[in-house]
């Protein structure tokens, strides 16, 4: 039986192209299905979904609650303290580190934390490297007098197996100096691949929370 944990998780090799050097992980299966990419075909690719929308009704609904029917999950992770650490964790989150994985790469991490810009990645899923793109639906960098918060939420468009959003966290206590990191998302399976496979799917989002969460923890100094 096929198990998400058969994966190599952080197997790197580097690959050149002329703006860019990125760490991919070396795997045939790559061949079978799309080829990774450096900085600047990525930014060809995200172009072409420039005039994309959404595939759901309920944007925004990240930041307060998910909405009924759809499968809703969230991880998180205390970083550490300090206001320093929290600043460290922010530029982390905006250099789009927590998709520095063996199994997951963006296709362009310099694409801006703003709302409208389109995001994309690929992740080896099922054998195969596969396309997501989402639209950033909102942002957020709130100073409150109990601390400070700095995020994003993305939306899912057509070209995504899955439909739903999905939303990136870092916040800072000021009564306790804790720094923690969270992903929250809501989805449906959105290609019939994704819905004859939903266990897996979900498997592989699940990974996807805990990897992430993980991997933005080790960026920051602690």
């Amino acid at each position: 039986m096929l198990r998400v944990e058969d994966f190599p998780r952080r197997a790197m090799v580097q690959v050149h192209d002329e703006n860019t050097t990125m760490s991919l992980p070396p795997h045939p299966a790559a061949r079978i299905g799309l080829n990774w990419v450096g900085r600047s075909r990525g930014q060809r690719l995200l172009q072409t979904q420039s005039t994309g929308r959404v595939t759901y009704d309920h944007v925004g609904a990240t930041g307060t609650a998910p909405p009924d029917g759809w499968t809703s999950e969230s991880h998180s992770a205390d970083l550490g303290s300090g206001v320093e650490l929290y600043d460290h964790a922010v530029h982390a989150l905006k250099t789009w580190t927590q998709f520095d994985l063996s199994w997951v790469c963006p296709l362009d991490n310099t694409v801006p934390l703003q709302e409208g810009q389109i995001f994309g990645f690929q992740s080896r899923q099922f054998g195969v490297w596969l396309p997501h793109f989402c639209r950033i639906v909102y942002t957020f960098d709130e100073e409150r007098a109990d601390g400070r918060s700095f995020g994003f939420a993305y939306g899912t468009l057509s070209t995504h197996m899955l439909k739903g959003e999905e939303r990136f966290e870092v916040t800072w206590d000021q009564a306790t100096d804790l720094v923690r990191f969270k992903i929250s998302r809501f989805s449906q399976p959105a290609h019939f691949l994704a819905r004859m496979a939903w266990p897996l799917t979900q498997a592989y989002q699940r990974r996807f929370l805990r990897d992430a969460v993980a991997r933005l923890s080790e960026a920051v100094p602690s």
